[in-house]
């Protein structure tokens, strides 16, 4: 296929509610092809509308790409009350769950976060996983390994990154971000030889100005602190020529400041405090030239700079395992702390306790069948916890049609669904104002109505089950107990 192909490919997912699948073909195929600004304004454009849109109407095809818009703009209230509104129609979701985490870390809610990382799937590393379950994985891990790791725990900080990046070695390469976290990991522990490996694929690929510089920044750092003074020196010559060059001036007083060129070195530092805009880096290095001029104050403050202007706690251990900042390490590791305390205030733990309800069921041809009230109808269901979505057929939506139980409001989108036996069908999310399982009332669930309506039967899935806490089966008494919990 052309890269006009892709294009016009690209498009039609995003025309057809499938958003997830037109962000791989721009990250994976368009995102440094001359189409990339078209393709790239067309998922921006549908993102915003989708900020806009009730989530009870959006398939999690959009859901999930949401979620990632708003974390990627910073916007972590947002994914959070998104979180919330999700997981009150659709139950617990591991996805949803990881960008709940995600949220929560950038905000420097560390205990939190790991609460969400602990509810989530545990998957073997033993485990041969799809390629779109080792993404997963590898995302929530790599999340897990720098929370472990801004949280101080090295020894399981490693283990997570470390298991990522042999799998992104085996299956496709280095991803940026997480590469860049890896290689200050092993620094900051004194494995220069394993940072020095990941720093040149990282040069070649990435397209950022900031992290091609820092990435320079830290080879020739490494190259002094190994005792390489001739390599070193070529790469501080070329960090400085490499900036100026492009108008940059984001660590060339720190180079000439190295080569033991003080007044160039105080001419770039003026240079950089006067930019109007700073990133992360920016502060970064403000806070190193500080540091190396004895002005502990002012050192201190950058690096708090650096550290929001990042949205990443791991780079509080920049400042703090670094020798170079050692004498604000107490005070660094004191504004993390009230960061966290700030979002534990705002967040505060809910507590909860446990109910359980009881449903009767019979056998039926060798199936479950339990009895539910949806919308205030008594319906005969399969109870089937191996089913994505509760189930109707489209005779039962009509006779709930007709007889008041369901409204036109109440259909959400089309959805390709694939049966028993193997076979995609085309069929509708519906959205069931109230479902009954035994006394306990759920509201709000999704349910799938089949187009294939040949053996008319129900299915009560995951769409109900995860609502609740954990089930059981006493096939002794014919009944199911349900746990569900309930917010004191």
């Amino acid at each position: 296929m052309s890269e006009e192909d892709f294009l016009a490919y690209a498009i039609s997912c995003i025309n057809f509610r499938k958003l997830e699948s037109a962000i791989d073909i721009y990250e994976l195929g368009l995102r440094k092809s001359q189409y990339a600004h078209v393709l790239q304004g067309e998922i921006f454009k549908k993102l915003e509308e989708l900020d806009n849109a009730d989530p009870q109407t959006l398939p999690q095809e959009e859901i999930y790409p949401l979620l990632r818009y708003c974390n990627e703009r910073h916007q972590y209230e947002r994914t959070l009350e998104l979180c919330d509104k999700v997981y009150n129609y659709i139950g617990y979701n591991e996805v949803v769950n990881y960008y709940k985490a995600e949220a929560y870390y950038s905000m420097g809610a560390l205990a939190k976060a790991e609460s969400c990382l602990e509810n989530l799937v545990n998957i073997s590393s033993g485990r041969i996983l799809d390629s779109a379950s080792l993404s997963f994985f590898n995302k929530w891990a790599f999340l897990a390994g720098k929370m472990y790791y801004a949280d101080g725990d090295v020894e399981n900080a490693f283990f997570w990154m470390n298991e990522v990046m042999n799998n992104r070695v085996l299956n496709g390469g280095l991803y940026r971000p997480d590469g860049m976290s890896w290689v200050m990991y092993n620094r900051l522990e004194k494995q220069d030889e394993v940072a020095k490996e990941l720093l040149p694929p990282i040069l070649a690929w990435d397209m950022d100005a900031d992290i091609r510089y820092f990435s320079q920044f830290l080879m020739a750092d490494i190259l002094q602190r190994q005792g390489f003074e001739s390599a070193s020196l070529t790469s501080w010559k070329n960090l400085v020529s490499d900036e100026s060059l492009n108008g940059d001036n984001v660590f060339s007083h720190i180079a000439c400041n190295k080569m033991g060129l003080l007044q160039e070195a105080d001419e770039y530092f003026d240079l950089l405090l006067r930019k109007e805009s700073m990133t992360e880096y920016d502060y970064y290095s403000a806070a190193y030239g500080y540091i190396m001029r004895g002005d502990k104050e002012r050192t201190l403050a950058y690096a708090k700079r650096a550290i929001d202007a990042s949205h990443d706690p791991m780079w509080a251990q920049y400042f703090i395992k670094d020798d170079v900042f050692a004498p604000i390490k107490k005070q660094v590791k004191g504004y993390m702390k009230e960061k966290e305390k700030m979002v534990e205030k705002k967040y505060p733990k809910k507590k909860y306790s446990y109910k359980q309800t009881e449903i009767p069921f019979y056998w039926e041809n060798g199936i479950m069948i339990v009895e539910c009230y949806l919308n205030g109808m008594k319906k005969k269901m399969i109870f089937d916890s191996g089913a994505s979505y509760s189930n109707i057929g489209i005779s039962e939506a009509y006779e709930m049609y007709t007889r008041g139980h369901l409204s036109e409001d109440d259909i959400l989108f089309p959805v390709d669904a694939q049966v028993a036996d193997g076979r995609v069908v085309e069929s509708n999310m519906i959205l069931v104002k109230e479902i009954k399982v035994g006394d306990f009332v759920l509201k709000d669930v999704r349910t799938m109505v089949d187009s294939n309506d040949s053996n008319g039967m129900l299915l009560l899935g995951q769409s109900v089950l995860t609502r609740f806490e954990k089930f059981e089966i006493d096939y002794e008494n014919f009944v199911i107990r349900l746990t569900y919990k309930v917010e004191k």
